[in-house]
């Protein structure tokens, strides 16, 4: 998965300063970058990015985003390349260390029924 700098502004915020981080490049014209407040952002930009570009300019107001939050445990930690090619069946597994039938969630009342 290719990292790009990104400058992020916001058009539609003049008090917007703008932010610089490394983003990962998920599809032509999606990315994915870790924000400071413990989220992953995924952002859906109205261009593509090129192979030979090593920058690229993100306007918050014109993008698609998508904010998800994950606590790594110490027994996984959750990367940008696990993020890109797992599900989130398999994220939510790695982070609890168990499968989805000992979670505790089961809706049967077998147990109520006892």
């Amino acid at each position: 998965m290719r990292e790009i700098n990104a400058l992020f502004i916001d058009s539609g915020d003049s008090w917007f300063e703008g932010d610089e981080s490394k983003v990962k490049i998920m599809a032509p014209n999606a990315v994915l970058s870790w924000k400071d407040d413990g989220m992953w952002a995924f952002r859906v930009l109205d261009e593509e990015i090129s192979d030979r570009q090593d920058e690229l300019v993100i306007d918050l107001a014109k993008c698609a985003s998508v904010f998800v939050g994950l606590e790594s445990t110490e027994n996984g930690e959750i990367t940008a390349e696990f993020l890109a090619t797992a599900s989130f069946i398999e994220v939510i597994q790695k982070l609890a260390n168990k499968k989805p039938g000992d979670a505790g969630t089961s809706t049967s009342n077998e147990k109520n029924n006892a």
